[in-house]
C-alpha cells in the first residue's frame, strides 16, 4: 500500500478525491515534455473511477467527469475501501488485474509473501503496465522506477536503512509467464461485452 501511494498518489490521505496541485504539475510537465510517456495527475480515486466506471478518458470534459465522480467516491467510501478497490481492479499488464493476480503472475506467490523489492516493482507497473513489464524490453526503466519508490519509502521512514539496502540489491526472481487463455485480447473483449 505504501509503495503504491508513493508511486501513484502521495497525498492520498489528505485530499478529497482529486489533487489540484498534482493536476497542475502534470499539465505543466506534459506541456514541456518531448517524451511519449506523459505524467499523470490522477489520484487513486480518479484512477479507480476511470478503470471501473468511465473507461479511458480522451479530453478535458472526461477529466472533469472523472474528478467529480472521484470526489463522490471519496465522500462515500473510506480511504481504506478506496485503496482496497484500487488494488483489486487496477491493470498490471498482460491482462492481469489486481495486485494479488499480478503477484502470482509475475512472482508466483501471494502478495502477502512479497519482499519489499517485489512490492515496489508491482507498485511501479500501473504507470505504464505493458511498457514496464518485467517480461518486456524496458526492464531497466522498471528497475529505475522501483529504485525510486524504494528511495522514497526509505526517505519517509517506511523502511529502515538495512531493508532499503537489501531491497536495492535484491535480484528479482520472476515466475515463468503462463498464458492460460488462448487469444486473451479476444477473450477479454468478449467478457467485457
Amino acid at each position: 500500500r505504501e509503495a503504491t501511494m508513493i508511486a501513484e498518489d502521495r497525498h492520498f490521505f489528505s485530499h478529497a478525491g482529486f489533487d489540484p496541485i498534482g493536476i497542475v504539475r502534470a499539465f505543466w510537465n506534459n506541456w514541456q515534455s518531448e517524451d511519449d510517456l506523459r505524467q499523470g495527475g490522477s489520484t487513486l480515486g480518479q484512477q479507480l473511477v476511470k478503470n471501473t466506471v468511465l473507461g479511458r478518458s480522451y479530453g478535458y470534459q472526461d477529466k472533469i467527469e472523472e474528478i467529480l465522480l472521484s470526489v463522490a467516491v471519496d465522500a462515500r467510501l473510506s480511504k481504506h475501501d478506496i485503496m482496497q478497490l484500487y488494488l483489486n481492479t487496477i491493470p498490471y499488464g498482460s491482462n492481469v488485474y489486481g495486485v494479488e493476480a499480478a503477484s502470482r503472475w509475475y512472482f508466483g506467490k501471494s502478495v502477502r509473501d512479497l519482499s519489499v523489492a517485489e512490492s515496489a516493482t508491482l507498485a511501479s507497473l500501473p504507470k505504464h503496465p505493458s511498457y514496464l513489464s518485467p517480461f518486456g524490453e524496458h526492464v531497466d526503466e522498471l528497475m529505475l522506477r522501483r529504485d525510486y519508490i524504494l528511495s522514497q519509502l526509505h526517505e519517509r521512514g517506511v523502511i529502515d536503512e538495512e531493508v532499503y539496502a537489501n531491497a536495492l540489491s535484491e535480484t528479482l526472481r520472476l515466475a515463468k509467464p503462463q498464458m492460460p487463455i488462448r487469444a486473451p485480447h479476444f477473450v477479454m473483449e468478449v467478457r467485457k461485452e
